[in-house]
C-alpha cells in the first residue's frame, strides 16, 4: 500500500474499487438494492398472461365454501371470480378449467407461491394443454399486483352488495364481478367488458400505450437485470441466523428470468426462486 501511495498514478480511485470489488468477503456483505424499480410486467393480446389467486377463508357460506378463486386477464382486466370449499389441488384446478371454458386457454399464467398453485395436478395441467406457468418471486407480492389490487377492489364491492356479510356471500358473487366488469377502468380507457369484446379495440390500443409510457416515466421502470448464465449472490429474506453471518450466503448460476425474479441453481444444488432484490451479481 506504501508503493501504490507514492505511485504517480491518477486512476487510484478506480483500481481501488476494482481490488474491492474483486473481493468475495466484500461482495458478500451489504444489501446490493435496498430499493428496487418496478419490473415491467407487460402483455399484447387477451389471454396472453392471467394472474390467478385465492381469497379466504371468508367465512364460511350456507354451501360451505370459504375461499374464492380469482383470475384476471393482464392486458384486458377482465376478470372472473369462482368460489371454492377448500385450497385442495383438485378443487383449484377444477375451477381454472371452468374459467378457461368461459375464457379460452391462455398462454400463460403467473400466481404466488402457495402450494394450491404450486403442486402436480395444476402443473400436469398446464403441461397438457400448452400453458406456461409460472409463480412470483417468494415474499414479494407485488410480483403479482395487478390480481391483489383486483381482490382490494372486488371484496370491496362484495361486502357493499351483501350487506357487510348479512346475507349469503355467494349470492353476491355475480353482482359484485358484474359491477367491477362495467366500471371505467383507467388502465385500459375503458371497461374491462368492452375491452374484452373488443367494442373500444383501437380507443383501447392508444390509450394503454399512452397509459405505459406515463407509467413507466414515474416508475422508472426497468428490464430485466438479469439474465441466464450470470453467477449471483443469494441473500435469504427470511434473515441471517446469527449476527456475524454474511448478508450473502449463497452463490448461484441464473437459470431463468422474468417479471422482477429469477430461478438460480445454488452451489449446493437446489433451485429456487427469488426476488431480484435479493440477489446481487457477481463481480
Amino acid at each position: 500500500m506504501y508503493e501504490f501511495r507514492n505511485e504517480n498514478i491518477k486512476n487510484k480511485k478506480s483500481i481501488i474499487e476494482s481490488i474491492v470489488k474483486g473481493c468475495m468477503i466484500c461482495q458478500r456483505t451489504g444489501l446490493g438494492y435496498v430499493k428496487i424499480n418496478i419490473i415491467a410486467v407487460q402483455s399484447k393480446l387477451k389471454n396472453e398472461l392471467w394472474e390467478i389467486d385465492l381469497v379466504g377463508p371468508i367465512p364460511t357460506s350456507r354451501a360451505g365454501y370459504k375461499y374464492l378463486l380469482t383470475v384476471v386477464d393482464h392486458y384486458t382486466k377482465y376478470a372472473d371470480v369462482r368460489p371454492l370449499r377448500s385450497k385442495d389441488s383438485y378443487e383449484v384446478t377444477e375451477a381454472i378449467t371452468r374459467t378457461i371454458q368461459k375464457m379460452e386457454i391462455p398462454k400463460m399464467i403467473l400466481s404466488d407461491n402457495g402450494t394450491e398453485f404450486k403442486n402436480e395436478k395444476l402443473r400436469k395441467f398446464c403441461q397438457e394443454n400448452k400453458i406456461e406457468l409460472r409463480n412470483g418471486a417468494p415474499y414479494t407480492p407485488t410480483t403479482t399486483g395487478g390480481i391483489e389490487r383486483f381482490n382490494r377492489t372486488f371484496m370491496e364491492k362484495l361486502r357493499k352488495v351483501t350487506g357487510f356479510g348479512c346475507t349469503n356471500w355467494i349470492d353476491g358473487i355475480i353482482p359484485a364481478l358484474q359491477g367491477y366488469l362495467n366500471f371505467f377502468h383507467r388502465g385500459i380507457g375503458c371497461t374491462p367488458n368492452e375491452c374484452w369484446n373488443e367494442t373500444k379495440k383501437n380507443k383501447v390500443k392508444v390509450y394503454v400505450r399512452k397509459y405505459r409510457k406515463t407509467f413507466s416515466t414515474k416508475s422508472k421502470i426497468i428490464e430485466n437485470r438479469f439474465v441466464v448464465g450470470d453467477r449471483v449472490l443469494y441473500h435469504d429474506p427470511l434473515g441471517r441466523s446469527n449476527k456475524l453471518e454474511a448478508d450473502y450466503n449463497y452463490s448461484g448460476v441464473i437459470l431463468h428470468s422474468f417479471f422482477g425474479s429469477a430461478y438460480v441453481r445454488l452451489e449446493d444444488g437446489r433451485i429456487i426462486g427469488s426476488s431480484f432484490k435479493n440477489l446481487k451479481k457477481i463481480l
